[in-house]
């Protein structure tokens, strides 16, 4: 535990030196201030722990130096010493947030055993702090530690795939029809690994320089989908799109690179759902709200998600039932979109449907 530091406001020269003499036997760092003024630019110069302060003081008085104290450090333990005299100053300190009083003169016992009860809640207030910091390091580690053994085990498996696949279009006999087929198989776990490891590296820099810029937002999804398409072809994926015509001329101010990789993590995403499904169609709508707002509307007829899920879905390190992948691919969604200035939220049907809705404000030019 830290040294306490405490400090002394009293503009009575005897008072003061003997409450910093009795606080110093008791093994606490002490400080003596002659008036509110004095005490409040100490405060500035020194982070302190606890305050007694007397509530009469010519000058600055006791009520004016417990505001300016706790404007300094709202969570400064302040004790009061008073006069029996001063019941009206005593309640307004009090409801200024004062941890105890004592009134003038006081016996030795009765101060140190007030001195004592408010270090004691100092000493609490630090071990709760401190507990938490740790709970919260535990969290993040453990939360990192699942993340990477994730990744791994899903990378280690991709790279045996690839090296055994590899391996056999070295051998000789191999029937050349085979050749593409083995071709491909590696590609797409290359992908699959690359893919993880940009999902990495994109959300460490999520907070990264974004290039704005006004887009039109049907030609940038358009060139995310032939850009991908084979890799939806080959699953059999059809994705239909519908644009509102009102949008024809309406543009977003973007960061067009990231906002096309918003468009591939959510194909991703519902390409994943819609695996073992005998229809897999993704659908978009394009929707004009009133010419403030572009509502993009993305619609897989997958799996579905929880409910008690969907208020955790971008969340970072979480993945409800995705095979492949770090947890982290909408969590990038949602932080893209937000420093568009956009929202998104999500709406799902256990084994039936998913809809992710993406709100972005429209340029008026």
């Amino acid at each position: 535990m830290k040294e306490i530091k405490v400090l002394v406001v009293d503009d009575e020269a005897t008072v003061r030196k003997t409450v910093e003499k009795i606080l110093k036997r008791e093994g606490f760092d002490v400080e003596g201030a002659v008036d509110g003024y004095d005490a409040l630019s100490k405060a500035k110069e020194k982070e302190f722990d606890l305050v007694i302060t007397d509530i009469n003081m010519p000058g600055m008085n006791g009520i004016d130096t417990i505001k300016g104290l706790k404007d300094i450090n709202s969570n400064l333990k302040i004790i009061i010493m008073t006069g029996m005299e001063s019941n009206s100053n005593l309640i307004e300190a009090i409801r200024l947030g004062v941890n105890d009083y004592i009134y003038k003169p006081f016996e030795m016992d009765e101060f140190i055993h007030i001195i004592r009860k408010s270090v004691e809640l100092i000493k609490l207030e630090c071990e709760n702090k401190r507990l938490e910091e740790e709970n919260l390091k535990n969290y993040k580690m453990a939360a990192i530690g699942d993340m990477t053994n994730s990744i791994v085990h899903d990378m280690k498996n991709s790279m045996t795939v690839i090296v055994g696949f590899a391996r056999l279009l070295k051998k000789e006999e191999i029937a050349k029809d085979k050749i593409g087929e083995f071709s491909e198989i590696i590609l797409r776990q290359s992908d699959q690994v690359l893919g993880q490891l940009k999902e990495v590296l994109d959300f460490s820099r999520g907070e990264g320089n974004y290039d704005m810029e006004i887009v039109n937002i049907r030609n940038l999804f358009k060139a995310t989908v032939e850009e991908n398409i084979e890799n939806y072809r080959m699953d059999k994926i059809n994705i239909s799109a519908e644009f509102d015509e009102t949008l024809l001329n309406k543009s977003v101010v973007i960061d067009k690179g990231r906002i096309k990789q918003v468009f591939f993590n959510l194909f991703s995403n519902s390409k994943d759902a819609l695996m073992g499904k005998e229809k897999k169609n993704i659908d978009v709508l394009f929707k004009n709200e009133n010419n403030e707002k572009l509502i993009i509307e993305f619609k897989d007829c997958g799996k579905g998600i929880k409910e008690e899920n969907l208020n955790k879905i971008f969340e970072p390190f979480t993945s409800y039932g995705k095979k492949h992948g770090t947890g982290l691919g909408l969590a990038i969604v949602k932080q893209i979109i937000e420093k568009c200035n956009g929202k998104i939220y999500v709406k799902s049907k256990i084994e039936e449907w998913t809809e992710f809705y993406i709100e972005l404000p429209i340029e008026n030019i």
